[in-house]
């Protein structure tokens, strides 16, 4: 209803706000960073809801623990779009950097690093072997809770040795709204289910 410029007047300052803030103050990233600081020396695969998410994730793992090797399946185009990479060119060689074990006998370039961290959106939900990692992180919710119990299943395979695999979801705090606390409940129950 509003026009562009009485748009900008009241969001103007609200996103001069945001510009002043860095990783310190995310929270929410705060909390994923002690997720991974808990479990030393394992693979995580993080899961994000938007291409925006999954890119800001891998930028700021990049300044707030730059000893993690970071794999994204998002790129920033020119135009400053968010995108998903070339599965073919890109997105396949990190999948088997990333889960050698999982992905033997599938060709790895010579002198290829391995990743710590696998960050993506439900383009990767499925269909793909992953599970070198132990630990998956929902840090978006999906639209279904189908869905988490995909992302789940990168990790919820047979493995070479008997080991221990977590699960963490994200989920807000909804108290002031009964019926997304209702939906969030549900998920929690789906996420309880599968870990019996």
């Amino acid at each position: 209803i509003k026009t562009q410029e009485d748009r900008a007047t009241v969001l103007g300052p609200i996103l001069g706000q945001l510009k002043k803030q860095d990783y310190n103050d995310d929270t929410k990233f705060m909390a994923l960073c002690e997720i991974i600081n808990r479990h030393p020396n394992q693979k995580f695969i993080i899961f994000s809801e938007r291409h925006e998410t999954a890119f800001y994730l891998e930028q700021m793992f990049g300044i707030s623990m730059p000893e993690l090797r970071v794999a994204s399946v998002v790129k920033q185009t020119a135009q400053g779009e968010y995108i998903l990479k070339n599965f073919d060119n890109e997105v396949l060689g990190m999948i088997i950097d990333f889960a050698p074990e999982a992905n033997k006998g599938k060709p790895r370039k010579a002198g290829a690093k391995t990743f710590d961290v696998f960050i993506s959106t439900d383009a990767y939900s499925m269909g793909v072997n992953l599970q070198d990692a132990s630990i998956v992180i929902n840090y978006d919710l999906a639209w279904t809770a189908d869905t988490l119990i995909q992302r789940a299943g990168r990790i919820l395979r047979f493995w070479t040795r008997p080991r221990q695999v977590h699960i963490y979801t994200f989920i807000g705090d909804y108290k002031f709204h009964t019926a997304l606390e209702k939906d969030s409940l549900q998920v929690e129950k789906r996420l309880q289910k599968l870990t019996q």
